[in-house]
């Protein structure tokens, strides 16, 4: 401040660009750098981004419809006209993904690293929130925010160190002939660590790996407890998974059917809503994208996604732990609320006041992680 411009850049080492802060106008490439602007309320600053796939925050889609917020294209295939029409200050990339940078580069726009996705621990990923504050002047925020992420998760991961046992687990499931994994240096293989189990994939691979069924069978075939991330809804069971791939049923962990509890986080009421509220909100005709759902759900995943999740409940015999956030704007809470009123199980809930889709825990403070660990004690060590 009150240096003499040419005097400044006489100091800036050979190589190096300037960039004034506070940044206005910026563009994000990745959803990773785009969670740092939702969570710091700065999506102001956001003049284009890559795609609005998988992407829900009602603002951010608003944006987009009014035409305020462009829509420049996939890494690789970049629209060079939308990008100057946006007229960003800087563009947040991750230069190791698909690239397509070097056609931006001839704009003469600053290209600024981000490389969060590189991090192989879930804190190192999630302190990049503070690269974002220093650029657009929020750094107070960002260093508040990731105070509040980095107590919360060490506070967990001290609880896991207490235990007397490391349950095995292991993760995936079968696509198109392979099994896709996460590689054991991978920030998610981490976080199975700090929770307490044995990951049993210990590989060096950082991302994601495809492996042979039989490789995968021979590793963790004794596996204590399996991970799945899929979208089934409802009665997604044993026999669906067998169903899916008979040689599911080979494991301990499908033989033992060690599901003793379930964490219900911001759940639907029913898919075919789920469905209905998100073609709405990409301006699609609802009901003829819950149809279409529902046809390759009966063929391909041999499951109704019109059933409702609280008729499934009503026969529920395991208990279960129910969070959501009242902000939550791509589940409503409301959905929660009716889940819980027809679960037949034991069963708790906690409803946070602040908080979007998928932090309630977070969010929640101490009253959300007491409740939680009350929880487990109660009925997973049991």
């Amino acid at each position: 401040k009150g240096l003499d411009s040419s005097i400044f850049q006489k100091l800036v080492p050979e190589g190096y660009t300037v960039v004034k802060v506070p940044v206005q106008k910026t563009i994000a490439m990745t959803l990773l750098q785009l969670s740092n602007f939702t969570a710091l309320e700065a999506i102001d600053k956001l003049c284009a981004i890559t795609s609005t796939k998988n992407l829900f925050n009602k603002d951010i889609l608003a944006k987009v419809e009014d035409g305020t917020l462009q829509k420049i294209g996939h890494e690789g295939n970049f629209d060079q006209e939308l990008i100057m029409a946006a007229n960003p200050e800087i563009i947040f990339i991750s230069p190791f993904k698909k690239g397509g940078y070097d056609a931006i580069k001839e704009t003469g726009i600053t290209l600024v690293p981000h490389l969060g996705y590189k991090e192989l621990v879930p804190l190192g990923q999630a302190e990049w929130i503070k690269f974002i504050g220093m650029f657009i002047g929020k750094e107070k925020t960002a260093n508040e925010t990731f105070s509040t992420i980095e107590k919360n998760y060490l506070d967990m991961k001290a609880l896991a160190e207490n235990t007397e046992t490391r349950p095995t687990i292991f993760s995936g499931e079968m696509h198109s002939g392979n099994w896709y994994a996460v590689g054991g240096k991978n920030h998610l293989a981490q976080i199975f660590r700090d929770a307490g189990a044995e990951y049993l994939i210990n590989d060096e691979n950082t991302g994601g790996v495809n492996i042979e069924f039989e490789k995968v069978y021979a590793t963790c075939a004794k596996a204590d407890y399996w991970r799945i991330l899929n979208s089934f809804s409802g009665d997604f069971s044993y026999d669906a998974l067998k169903k899916s791939e008979p040689r599911n049923a080979l494991f301990d962990a499908f033989k033992n059917k060690k599901v003793k509890a379930m964490v219900l986080d911001c759940g639907f009421r029913s898919p075919r809503a789920q469905m209905e509220r998100q073609a709405k909100a990409y301006r699609m005709p609802g009901a003829m994208a819950a149809q279409g759902a529902r046809i390759v759900g009966k063929i391909f995943l041999r499951v109704d996604l019109f059933e409702e999740v609280p008729d499934h409940l009503k026969n529920c015999d395991i208990p279960v732990f129910f969070l959501h956030a009242k902000p939550d704007d791509v589940v409503p809470v409301e959905d929660t609320e009716t889940n819980y009123e027809a679960c037949a199980s034991p069963k708790i809930k906690l409803i946070t006041e602040e908080g979007g889709h998928a932090t309630a825990f977070i969010e929640g403070g101490e009253k959300a992680r007491s409740m939680l660990h009350t929880f487990i004690e109660a009925y997973f060590e049991a």
